[in-house]
């Protein structure tokens, strides 16, 4: 019996092609016989590299973790049934980080939902409002102008993958023969697939600065009030980094606040520890970008300040008001938008300018890193000690962290001279799952180029131990904190205070993690002390494949860790 999609030869190269104009260069293939056309068309097309997952919930941030190092769409091939259910995690995930990630999904032949086949849900927009756009991708005939609709509805869903930085889902029915393909489709014979395409570019409309913003910016300047530009999670943007430090230096009102997720080397670290030891003063206009912050420290801070005008840039227009006091957004990349502020003229003559240069508080937060510093030194043995004994060994790495207590401690850490190259969490859902295999496929990009290390907890290393079922394996350096249960709910005021605490929400495991990393052919060591550290790290570093240094710390020692840091907080 022939499939009732695809019946065209064309339309396998077409799907090649079409990816590949896209953008895609990477895959991550899971198997199954229903995805079979897929997967074999894409390989056989000999134009993407891949790697091959057998767990379709890791193989979503596999492929997340490949798009985040160019901001470039992988996808990732799936076949029927539940198989794609498990592709929800990292599809939210994608959403709300901007991702492109581009799903294919297979499927049983329309009509077969509740018939009591194998493997048959309700395939068609099942991720709803997740995803950028779904596409069901059917061809009842051979002729010219269905092959040409096909071309067209496949070409669109992808240009929305790229051009609004998000998931998509193509589904697929088939019928069977499923492995009835040439055992070849030639490279160099696709080529002139889509001759009739241009390839696909992402515009560069330019949105004027809104009249209201114009105005506030240039009435805080007049008035010498303070101006906070917010940088949000983000990449590494050397040429916005060159922007915003000539935008500094032109309007000495600005202050640059970022948290080490933005991955930006201008302006001044958010460290929730000194801001809890004293609040800045806030801004009177609050301009932000990017994705989520961590620090509530942050939100507090800016409570206290009732005129505080705020307006986001967002390109795409999202009204993401998080603190409660949204004045309007401008639809614009950041990088345009801030180079447009940068452009304007100064709403005064330089005779005019009056006032400090924003900056006054520069000797007091100079003066708390000190102090910081100095509690750190003091700490038993703990997660935070760790965690600071390990940042100057992550200079010029890729770093991605666990979620929860883990990121909140690695953004607490002091300032120290160089940071990695890039600073990643998946704060988008902020969900436990994913970090294993977003971290991998970070690195099976990086191919050894750059170090990729993953600070992870062990529960959340637990939950992500299909990540280990990827293939290739890179190199990924895995610093894993055994701090015996969820440790976030040791921390937070509420859950701290149930008599169920541990049973219910720390739930601890009694994980044996020699026995665990030998099961999954990971080199393994524990450090449990200060007196054990250096040896252990030195360990680590030296691995030329993926290895596991579990770092044990014990409940106690943790908490008491956290009432050195913090004294005031319960």
């Amino acid at each position: 019996m022939k499939s009732d999609a695809w019946l065209h030869r064309s339309h396998w190269s077409m799907l090649a092609t079409s990816l590949h104009q896209a953008g895609v260069r990477r895959l991550v293939l899971c198997p199954g016989s229903r995805s079979a056309p897929l997967t074999l068309s894409l390989v056989r097309s000999d134009r993407f590299d891949y790697a091959v997952s057998v767990d379709e919930r890791s193989a979503g941030f596999v492929a997340l973790g490949m798009a985040l190092r160019h901001q470039e769409p992988v996808a990732v091939v799936c076949t029927s049934g539940t198989a794609l259910l498990n592709l929800g995690p990292a599809v939210a995930e994608a959403f709300f980080q901007r991702i492109p990630l581009v799903v294919l999904s297979a499927d049983r032949p329309l009509g077969s939902v509740g018939h009591q086949r194998g493997q048959v849900i309700h395939q068609n927009g099942v991720f709803g409002a997740h995803v950028q756009g779904s596409l069901c991708w059917v061809n009842q005939d051979n002729s010219t102008e269905a092959l040409q609709a096909s071309c067209d509805a496949l070409q669109a869903i992808l240009y929305t993958a790229c051009y609004q930085k998000g998931p998509v889902h193509i589904n697929v029915p088939f019928q069977e023969p499923l492995y009835d393909l040439p055992a070849a489709l030639p490279k160099r014979a696709l080529e002139s697939d889509l001759s009739s395409q241009e390839l696909l570019t992402i515009p560069t409309e330019f949105r004027n600065l809104p009249n209201d913003l114009k105005d506030a910016w240039n009435s805080a300047l007049v008035r010498h009030q303070k101006i906070w530009l917010l940088a949000g999670m983000g990449t590494p943007d050397s040429e916005l980094d060159r922007i915003l430090e000539q935008l500094l230096e032109q309007n000495t009102a600005c202050q640059l606040w970022r948290e080490d997720l933005s991955n930006l080397r201008s302006g001044r670290r958010i460290n929730e520890m000194a801001w809890n030891l004293a609040l800045p003063e806030p801004p009177d206009l609050l301009i932000s970008w990017g994705g989520p912050l961590v620090s509530k420290a942050l939100g507090r801070c800016l409570a206290l300040n009732p005129r505080l005008l705020h307006w986001r840039i967002d390109p795409r227009g999202d009204l993401i008001d998080t603190y409660h006091r949204l004045d309007g957004v401008w639809d614009m990349q950041p990088l345009r938008a801030l180079q447009a502020l940068l452009e304007l003229p100064p709403p005064f003559s330089s005779d005019d300018v009056q006032g400090d240069d924003g900056m006054d508080d520069q000797p007091q937060h100079h003066l708390l890193e000190q102090q910081i510093q100095e509690k750190y030194k003091q700490l038993p043995y703990s997660d935070s000690w760790a965690m600071n004994a390990l940042k100057p060994h992550l200079q010029g790495a890729r770093v991605h962290l666990g979620n929860s207590s883990l990121v909140r401690k690695f953004l607490a850490l002091p300032s120290i001279p160089g940071t990695p190259a890039f600073v990643h969490c998946n704060r988008g859902t902020s969900g436990i799952e994913g970090n294993v295999s977003t971290a991998l496929g970070d690195a099976l990009v990086s191919k050894g180029s750059e170090e990729v290390w993953l600070l992870n907890g062990d529960l959340a290393t637990a939950y992500d131990a299909g990540a280990w079922l990827v293939e290739p394996r890179p190199l990924l350096r895995v610093v894993l904190f055994n701090n015996q249960g969820g440790d976030i709910f040791r921390q937070i005021p509420g859950s701290s205070t149930q008599a169920e605490c541990e049973t219910l929400f720390a739930t601890p495991r009694p994980i044996h993690w020699e026995s665990w990393c030998t099961g999954y052919g990971l080199p393994w060591r524990r450090v449990d002390s200060k007196e054990s550290w250096e040896a252990g790290l030195a360990w680590l570093k030296a691995q030329e494949q993926s290895a596991v240094l579990e770092v044990s710390t014990l409940v106690e020692a943790n908490r008491e860790a956290e009432r050195q840091l913090r004294p005031n907080q319960p």
